[in-house]
């Protein structure tokens, strides 16, 4: 009694692709890895913390001679800019001539 039938597909062809598959998948894996080794950076790790590498230089003005005088000007300018009307036409006026110029455009007579 044989094992195979005469009009069976020979073993050896499906083995072979199997094989053929797996050949193909570890020279693709090879060929990624080199790529991946040729362009990779070969320098040393910086060990320094985030605080190390960073300036620890204070902001400019670096001297403040006077910082109550600054501080009192500098509230001063706020209040006026806070306090004076600002530039242009009144909304009052505008608004009243808005209104007398009509939906037109042109002034009511």
């Amino acid at each position: 009694m044989t094992a195979w039938e005469p009009c069976d597909i020979p073993a050896r062809a499906p083995m072979l692709a199997i094989a053929g598959v797996f050949v193909l998948g570890a020279v693709c894996a090879a060929a990624v890895a080199a790529v991946l080794l040729a362009f990779a950076d070969h320098r040393p790790p910086d060990r320094s913390s985030a605080l190390q590498r960073t300036p620890q230089v204070p902001p400019a003005p670096r001297l403040q001679v006077a910082p109550r005088q600054d501080l009192a000007i500098a509230q001063a300018a706020a209040g006026a800019r806070l306090t004076r009307p600002p530039p242009g036409k009144a909304i009052d006026q505008a608004m009243a001539e808005e209104a007398a110029r009509g939906w037109s455009g042109e002034a009511k007579r």
